[in-house]
């Protein structure tokens, strides 16, 4: 072994010690047999992420031309994924986070992902467009950092952990009234398109749009088992679909605009 990596290798060690993660060390995670950068300025991808992503592949038709928003991107793992299995899919990620940003794009570059990145603040009263929203969002509360391992409260971003006010479904309330805004501000848009479009074809007044060609709006997130029911109670109003992990845990949330 040469001066130069045995010199590595000791630092390597020095920081597995102080419980820096791995991933972190090796500055790479692998997500759906991919490598991704994470510069230590985001989250490590999980194994459950991955399921939630097989989830959208499966469950949403690959022939539709589907725009899908990746909501608090980090790496952008979710966001790549989708983009380069689904490449007729406009695929999106944001995020608010400089760090996170910088390196989301940097992963769509060396992967050659058909994804844009966008820096928006999750609370914003405005997001690119979508049909489908994918999320992980932050959920843990507060004053919360003794529940978890000393490596990831230490070293994984606090903003992509924690979420505000002590409250584990404060960002699940935010994906609800978005979810609530889009849906109404869609109805109202197809509502005004058919009536002035039959009211040409007609030539009388506007009649009301027929009703039998819904649009759909999706949403899959991720979610704390112990929190799952009220979870899926502010998403009452809509059809909603839970699924476990692997391990038998409920972890995810699929939400539909559609019964």
């Amino acid at each position: 072994m040469d001066l130069v990596r045995h010199k590595q290798l000791r630092r390597d060690l020095e920081l597995l010690l102080e419980l820096r993660p791995l991933a972190y060390v090796l500055d790479e995670a692998w997500f759906m047999n991919r490598k991704y950068a994470l510069r230590g300025a985001v989250l490590i991808p999980r194994p459950e992420t991955e399921e939630l992503v097989a989830w959208v592949l499966d469950r949403e038709n690959e022939n539709r031309r589907l725009q899908v928003l990746d909501v608090g991107c980090g790496s952008g793992a979710i966001a790549c994924s989708i983009g380069l299995e689904r490449p007729n899919w406009k695929v999106r990620g944001m995020d608010i986070d400089l760090s996170a940003l910088s390196v989301a794009r940097l992963n769509a570059r060396k992967l050659h992902a058909p994804v844009r990145i966008h820096q928006v603040d999750m609370r914003a009263e405005r997001w690119p467009s979508w049909d489908v929203v994918v999320c992980n969002p932050p959920y843990i509360g507060q004053g919360m950092e003794h529940t978890l391992s000393p490596g990831v409260a230490k070293y994984e971003p606090h903003l992509a952990l924690f979420a505000p006010q002590a409250d584990p479904l404060y960002y699940y309330r935010v994906l609800a009234n978005q979810l609530r805004k889009v849906i109404d501000t869609s109805r109202l848009i197809k509502k005004r398109a058919v009536a002035i479009r039959r009211g040409f074809m007609a030539g009388d007044e506007p009649r009301e749009p027929d009703q039998r060609q819904p649009f759909c709006k999706v949403m899959y997130m991720e979610m704390p088992s112990d929190c799952a029911a009220s979870i899926r109670d502010l998403f009452g109003a809509w059809d909603t679909e839970m699924r476990c992990d692997a391990q038998g845990v409920a972890r995810m949330l699929r939400v539909s605009s559609e019964r």
